[in-house]
Formats: C-alpha cells, structure tokens, sequence
C-alpha cells in the first residue's frame, strides 16, 4: 500500500471527507463534519499551524480554551458542553483517520479527554388541542393552507424528521396500507410508519388538489411542493411551522422537532411501548428515545395526583391553607 502524501490541513480535510464518504457516511453527516473540522482548521491557521505536522496536542488544547472562552455573537451565552463535546469529537476522529491512513505517524489526540455531557431535557411539545389549533389557522389560508394542512399531519402523524418530510416522494405514499417509506433516513437506514386515516385524507387532498398547480418540470417525484414548484428545503419547513405556531401564540423553539418530539410523548403518554415509539422515531439506541420517559409534565401531574398523599388535596383545604399563613 502506498503511503498517502499530503500536508497542508485544507489537503487533509478534503482527504478526510473523502474517506467518510467513502465509507458510506451520509452527506449531511459529512457536512456536519466538514463545519466542525474547518473551524478547527481555521483556528490552526490563525495560529500559524498550516501543515498537519504543525499540530499536536497542545495546540488542540489550546482550541479546547478557546472554544470554552468563545461567545456566541447573538446571546453573548457560551457554548453549551454538548456542543463542545461534538467539536473535539470532530477533530479527535479526524485525527485518529490521518493515523489510520499513515499521514501522520502518532494519533496524538487520542488521549484527549471530552466534556461530560448532562441529560437535557427536550422542549416542551405541543397538546393535541394546540396541534388542532395550528391546523385550524391551517384552513384559514386558502389553497396554499390545503398543502400546509397536509405538511403538519405528517409532522405529526409520521413523526417525521425536517428533511425526511422534504425527501418524501409520491410512491413513499401507500394509502391502501396507511404508512409511510422514509428512505435514506438518518444513518442511511429506511423505515415504514404508519399514519391514521385523518393523516392519509389530508395527503391525498393535498395530492389531487393542490400539487397540480404547483408542480414543474424540477418538481420531479417530490411529495410536498412549497411554492416555487421545487422541492422542500429544510428552513422553508421551519419557516412553514413557525408561521403557524406564531398564527396560534405559541412561543417555543423547536419547531418541526417540536412536532416531531410531540408525537412520542403523546404516544408515551396514551400508553405506548417505548420500543414501539423508538421504531416509530427511527432511533438506533433505545436510550435516545428513554429521554421521552423524562419529558412528560401531564403524565407526570397525572400520576401525582393519583397516588401521592398531597395529590388528595382538595381546593377547599388549600383555599384553608391560605387563610392560616402568617
């Protein structure tokens, strides 16, 4: 095998997405990559490092100070230890690659310790009263909110992730079975969900009244058309959802996520198994969806007022309660 030759760290990165590519990587893992990796790179070169024999552990140390000195210009807040873990995560795999394919002769970064990451609790999620309320305002748009009617009930009938909704095709539809194909999802790995009959009447409307005025010759196979006829992108999904949650006063980041995370709650919530909901989502390791088993405040004041003692507590004793504070 003939030992690959190459220097400069912009040569080592485009080799190194190369390789993740060629491993089977997705293209969007591979941009996240390539975000990361050319921060680091441009912070070597502001330091003067330019070559990868420039770099060592102390200079990724240093970056390691800089990013936990670093505030983000619009909050003035600093980054958040998840952000900081996936960062040098990002440059000690990328090192440990080079080695792998005898660039450099030392993974000298694979002793470099991560931050420990503390479980974050997701956003809130929306009732099913507030989803209705958005499909209301939905109505009210005239044919464009046919088509948008269509986008929410798959958010949350499919549980769909942003760019899974946008990647849909025509054929992805069976309305005979009621599911939905998600092809090429996360980890590039397909899936069947199933959607309900209110879900698969609201597609099909959308499908025979709405996608004819809008398709193009570029529309292509695409499910869901926005209004230049192409196919979705993701933060004309964002913007879409937004619109709606703003048109209903909901107040919360997230937004298509926020459907999305809804979906397993309310499911967890009516009763059902986490792995049913793990399968539904698309989650490779089940402890990503047991953060949904954490999440729910109505499950929880439920379960409170039905068998903690204090839960007995009636309005008149607290309303006694009030009156016997000094």
């Amino acid at each position: 095998m003939t030992k690959i030759d190459i220097t400069s760290l912009l040569a080592c990165l485009k080799f190194y997405l190369e390789d993740c590519l060629a491993r089977g990587e997705s293209s969007r893992t591979v941009e996240g990559k390539e975000s990361n990796i050319g921060g680091f790179i441009r912070f070597c070169i502001s330091e003067g490092a330019i070559n990868i024999d420039d770099v060592d552990i102390h200079l990724i140390e240093k970056y390691r100070r800089y990013l936990s000195s670093y505030r983000q210009p619009n909050t003035k807040q600093p980054l958040s230890r998840g952000t900081l873990r996936n960062k040098l995560t990002a440059v000690k795999i990328f090192v440990s690659r080079l080695y792998y394919h005898e660039v450099i002769p030392a993974n000298f970064a694979e002793r470099l310790p991560l931050p420990k990451t503390s479980r974050v609790i997701p956003a809130d999620s929306f009732t099913l009263d507030e989803f209705n309320r958005m499909i209301f305002q939905a109505s009210l748009c005239g044919w464009r909110g046919v088509r948008d009617i269509g986008v929410l009930e798959v958010y949350l009938g499919g549980a769909l992730r942003c760019m899974e909704l946008a990647n849909l095709d025509i054929k992805d539809v069976d309305f005979e079975k009621r599911v939905l194909v998600i092809r090429n999802a996360k980890g590039n790995k397909d899936r069947v969900v199933p959607i309900s009959y209110r879900t698969c009447y609201q597609i099909n409307r959308y499908f025979e009244l709405i996608r004819p005025k809008l398709a193009i010759p570029e529309s292509g196979n695409a499910l869901f058309l926005p209004n230049d006829g192409k196919r979705y992108r993701k933060h004309q999904l964002t913007y879409l959802v937004n619109k709606y949650m703003k048109k209903t006063g909901i107040n919360r980041r997230g937004a298509c996520n926020l459907l999305r995370r809804s979906t397993a709650i309310l499911m967890l919530e009516n009763g059902a198994d986490i792995r049913f909901i793990q399968e539904m989502l698309g989650h490779a390791d089940i402890s990503t969806t047991q953060i949904y088993t954490h999440v729910s405040p109505r499950m929880l004041k439920k379960v409170y007022k039905k068998t903690h003692p204090f839960g007995y507590t009636h309005k008149l004793e607290l309303s006694s309660l009030k009156n016997h504070q000094v």
